[in-house]
C-alpha cells in the first residue's frame, strides 16, 4: 500500500526557470526552460487558415536526431500548408529535434525521439500535472500556449514509492500561472530525471475556447509512458 511520503512543500528555491536557452535543463537549479519568440510566425494569419483546415489531425514518429528532417516532412505532410509554412514547420521541428537531444542527452537516452504534431479543440489535460518522462518539449505554433506553474507557486504532495501519483495544484491563484505564446519553446523536466522525483515542471493546457492549436510534442523515445500528455 502506498505511504504517505511527504505532503506540502519541498525545496522551493531547488528548481526555477530559465530563459536563456535550452541546455539550460541541465542545471540543477531550472525544471523549466521557457524562450519566447515573438517574430518567429512572420505570416500567423497564413497558418492558422490552413490549420483551420486540418482540424482534428494528429501524426506521430519516432524521430532520429541526427537526421530528423525526412520525419519531420512525414509529420507535417498530412497537414493543408502553404509550401512556405511547410518548409518553416520542417525547419523548425527539425531544430528543435535536434536541440532537445544535446540538451537532455546527459542523462537520457536521445539517440530515437518521439515526436508528436497535432490540431487540438480542445482542453486536453486541465488539471495542474507533472509529467512521468525525463524532460518534454512543448511548442504551441498556433493558437493558445501551454501554462506552468513556477516552481515557488506550486504546492505539492507525494506518494510512496517513486513512481506512484505525485498531485500538485496552484498555491496561489492561478492568475499568477504563466502562460507561453505562440512559438514559444518551453522544455519542462519530469519527474524521471534524475533526482527530480517529485519536482517535475508543473503545467496544464490552455482553455482554448473556439480556437484550434497546433501542438509540438518531443519527448525521449525510451520513456514507459510515452509522449501522451497533450498540453
Amino acid at each position: 500500500m502506498a505511504l504517505n511520503w511527504v505532503s506540502g512543500q519541498l525545496s522551493k528555491t531547488r528548481a526555477g526557470v530559465s530563459h536563456a536557452g535550452l541546455a539550460d535543463i541541465a542545471h540543477r537549479d531550472v525544471n523549466i526552460v521557457h524562450i519566447r519568440r515573438p517574430n518567429f510566425l512572420a505570416d500567423r494569419h497564413a497558418l492558422q487558415q490552413n490549420v483551420n483546415r486540418s482540424s482534428m489531425y494528429r501524426a506521430q514518429a519516432v524521430v532520429l536526431p541526427q537526421d530528423p528532417e525526412p520525419s519531420m516532412q512525414r509529420l507535417v505532410s498530412g497537414l493543408q500548408l502553404s509550401t512556405a509554412a511547410h518548409a518553416l514547420l520542417v525547419s523548425d521541428m527539425s531544430e528543435q529535434a535536434q536541440s532537445f537531444a544535446q540538451a537532455v542527452s546527459g542523462v537520457a537516452d536521445c539517440t530515437r525521439l518521439n515526436v508528436k504534431l497535432e490540431v487540438l479543440d480542445s482542453t486536453t489535460c486541465p488539471r495542474w500535472h507533472a509529467d512521468h518522462v525525463t524532460a518534454r518539449l512543448l511548442c504551441t505554433y498556433v493558437g493558445p500556449g501551454t501554462l506552468f506553474l513556477p516552481n515557488m507557486i506550486a504546492r505539492r504532495g507525494w506518494s510512496w514509492p517513486p513512481g506512484s501519483e505525485v498531485t500538485v495544484q496552484a498555491e496561489q491563484p492561478e492568475q499568477d500561472a504563466v502562460q507561453a505564446c505562440e512559438g514559444d519553446l518551453l522544455l519542462l523536466k519530469g519527474h524521471s530525471w534524475p533526482g527530480f522525483y517529485g519536482l517535475g515542471a508543473v503545467h496544464r493546457s490552455p482553455d482554448v475556447g473556439e480556437q484550434l492549436r497546433l501542438l509540438l510534442t518531443i519527448d525521449d523515445a525510451l520513456v514507459e509512458h510515452g509522449p501522451a500528455c497533450a498540453c
